[in-house]
């Protein structure tokens, strides 16, 4: 029970995150807008080595070098576990930016006011936060 309580305010930062960003976690597309959809057989297709120059698809180049690793090759990596377009993009930015946040927040928190009991409302706060 000592336990439970001690880490009460982990499970309900949890729950909450859970809650708000549902969407994230289930079956379906998310991206818009600005956000690339690609199917698998394209992701496959990426390069695995870093070059300067890309072709984009509205026919004008842009410089990837400075995120690709990030970009190109962790979505080519998960591509070859054949899961689809919206589950790599969920692994390599959705989650990827809410454990990332969470730890990030927590570890300035902790760093920052260490004998504070309540670090993890700075995960709330950073990760719910609207601005």
């Amino acid at each position: 029970m000592r336990k439970v309580k001690k880490n009460l305010g982990w499970i309900v930062v949890f729950l909450l995150l859970i809650l708000v960003f549902k969407n994230w976690f289930w079956k379906g597309i998310i991206s818009s807008g600005d956000a690339p959809f690609w199917f698998l057989e394209k992701v496959k297709e990426f390069p695995s080595f870093p070059f300067l120059w890309s072709e984009s698809e509205m026919g004008s180049y842009q410089a990837v070098l400075g995120h690709f690793f990030y970009f190109i090759l962790f979505p080519k990596l998960i591509s070859f576990l054949n899961l689809s377009w919206e589950w790599i993009e969920r692994i390599c930015f959705y989650w990827l930016f809410l454990a990332l946040g969470a730890f990030s927040s927590w570890h300035l928190a902790k760093t920052v006011i260490p004998q504070c009991k309540f670090k993890f409302l700075s995960v709330l706060i950073y990760l719910l936060n609207t601005y």
